[in-house]
């Protein structure tokens, strides 16, 4: 197995430059921002995903940076009683449920990476050329500069609007959701104490809200999900608290303290192929999914370490050991999609139904809730259990 190229420096494609890196196979990973900053604010970390980097020896230097919140407490977003409390480690088993700044998490990756001597860490590289039907090979410029990478894999670990899935596959551009996430960080010294005392989850008609502190509560990260475009432009509180009317006084007072972005929720069509060639597509790229089971970045990592694992497999061709990747990772992720769905039609329901969600999720009780998704948090890479 020769040297990867991949393109995109976020948390899918740093995560995948370890993973080969801890399979003695070099990388060369193209960003075209100079200065890494990633976006949004707050991240959850489930089991499945904490594993894989805890696998990677990042476990020390994520204990720094990370809280491990011992419930989600779930509350009716109008009425403002709470619902149930589900367990958030009961899945842990040496890789617990963590919750974390996101820029905090690619500090952590970039720092691994640039001591790491198999991973060429290059920025502000802007693509030029690409070809990924042989052998992998990346044209690109910094500072004006011409350059060229070569492998015998091409990564496209570049996010929802892929160049690589566009240029190299074929594939379709994202798709709207039509739901718009309003995502705000608010100072912990502004924040009531119920926000600051773990992670809420508000279930509310038309729309829901997750908070969980940062930083031990240095800060409270918040993102509301309601119907709308999304524009990502600078949004008040005030604004995007006037989408909840309705609800109850601590879930949109709190929101109407911050001032925040708009993001569009888009997704990419699963149906459409992954790999190619010497290319294949990673995170967001292959299937970014609307963030209603708290799995997008925890899919990436999941990605990251199946095809590291595939590519340093003894024997067949680059393109055959892709489409193993590819035939090995859908059926789980389709999974993921599908409960990712469900929870979006379960969180925003009205009226009478509403009433039956409630009752229905107090009869069972959280450790029940959380139990039903050991398939989920429970992975393990290549556990064919799993």
């Amino acid at each position: 197995m020769g040297d990867s190229v991949v393109v995109g420096a976020g948390i899918a494609g740093l995560t995948l430059a370890l993973a080969l890196a801890r399979r003695g196979i070099a990388s060369t990973l193209l960003e075209r921002e100079l200065v890494l900053s990633e976006a949004g604010a707050g991240i959850q970390l489930s089991p499945n995903a904490s594993r894989v980097l805890v696998g990677l020896g990042l476990g020390p230097a994520l204990e720094r940076i990370t809280a491990r919140p011992e419930a989600l407490a779930v509350f009716d977003a109008r009425t403002g009683r709470p619902l149930v409390r589900m367990p958030l480690q009961l899945h842990a088993r040496g890789a617990p449920y963590l919750v974390l700044h996101r820029a905090d998490l690619q500090a952590v990756l970039v720092e691994a990476a640039t001591r790491e001597p198999l991973v060429a860490l290059r920025l502000g590289a802007k693509l030029t050329g690409l070809d990924g039907s042989g052998v992998a090979s990346v044209r690109f410029e910094i500072d004006g500069k011409a350059e060229e990478a070569v492998g015998t894999v091409l990564v496209g670990a570049d996010g929802v609007r892929s160049e690589i899935r566009r240029r190299i596959l074929g594939g379709p551009e994202p798709e709207s959701t039509g739901w718009v996430a309003f995502r705000a960080l608010l100072p912990g010294r502004e924040a009531p104490a119920w926000a600051k005392t773990g992670p809420t989850l508000w279930l509310g008609p038309g729309g829901h809200l997750v908070t969980y502190p940062l930083r031990h509560g240095e800060a409270v990260n918040l993102v509301l999900v309601t119907r709308g475009a999304g524009t990502d432009d600078p949004v008040s509180g005030t604004a995007a608290a006037a989408r909840i009317e309705g609800w109850a006084d601590a879930p949109r007072a709190l929101v109407a303290g911050t001032s925040g972005r708009d993001r569009p929720i888009e997704t990419v069509d699963l149906r459409a192929p992954w790999a190619r060639g010497s290319a294949v597509l990673i995170g967001d790229a292959a299937h970014a999914m609307p963030p209603f089971a708290a799995q997008g970045a925890a899919m990436a990592i999941e990605d990251a370490a199946v095809l590291a694992r595939s590519l340093a497999a003894p024997g067949g061709t680059i393109p055959d050991r892709l489409r193993a990747y590819e035939a090995g990772r859908r059926a789980r992720v389709s999974r993921v999609a599908r409960l990712a769905r469900r929870n979006g039609l379960v969180y925003h329901l009205a009226g009478p139904v509403a009433l039956a969600r409630g009752l229905g999720m107090k009869a069972l009780g959280g450790a029940r809730l959380m139990a039903d998704l050991a398939w989920l948090h429970g992975w393990r890479d290549g556990d064919p259990s799993s």
